[in-house]
């Protein structure tokens, strides 16, 4: 019986289950039998430390899954989190470059598709609700002439 309990290994962490083999880790709910697979870096649910390296290791996919999972799961890491943010910040400066080249009369036509796609990725990546993403996509468009 103790043999089976170690084969199975679960952490319920919030109204979410993970289950481990290896480094890949199942997520699902108690009452739904979906669950979502992906490699992760699982010692940051089992022992909440963060190993940089193997994050760098991760594609974005694989990283936004796992900053997905460590939210529903309600685990906090500090590591993740200023890592994941430095990913960010690549997108944020941007914009704001792209936000000085309208403030000085740079009126190229490049401007506000690659302004829209960048406020995409960062909805998709839940920097800003929809209401906040709702105004700002209005405040991009020109008016008629």
């Amino acid at each position: 019986m103790s043999e089976a309990k170690q084969k199975r290994k679960i952490s319920k962490q919030g109204p979410f289950f993970i289950k481990f083999n290896g480094l890949h880790a199942c997520v699902c709910t108690p009452h739904a039998r979906h669950y979502l697979k992906s490699m992760l870096v699982s010692h940051a649910f089992k022992d909440q430390s963060f190993d940089k390296p193997m994050f760098d290791c991760l594609d974005e996919q694989e990283r936004d899954f796992m900053r997905y999972c460590l939210n529903k799961c309600k685990i906090e890491s500090r590591g993740f989190d200023s890592a994941y943010n430095a990913i960010l910040d690549k997108y944020i400066r941007r914009l704001k470059m792209l936000q000085g080249a309208i403030q000085i009369g740079d009126d190229s036509e490049s401007i506000a598709p690659e302004i829209n796609s960048i406020l995409d990725i960062l909805y998709q990546k839940g920097v800003f609700n929809q209401a906040y993403y709702a105004q700002l996509k209005r405040s991009l468009r020109r008016p008629a002439s």
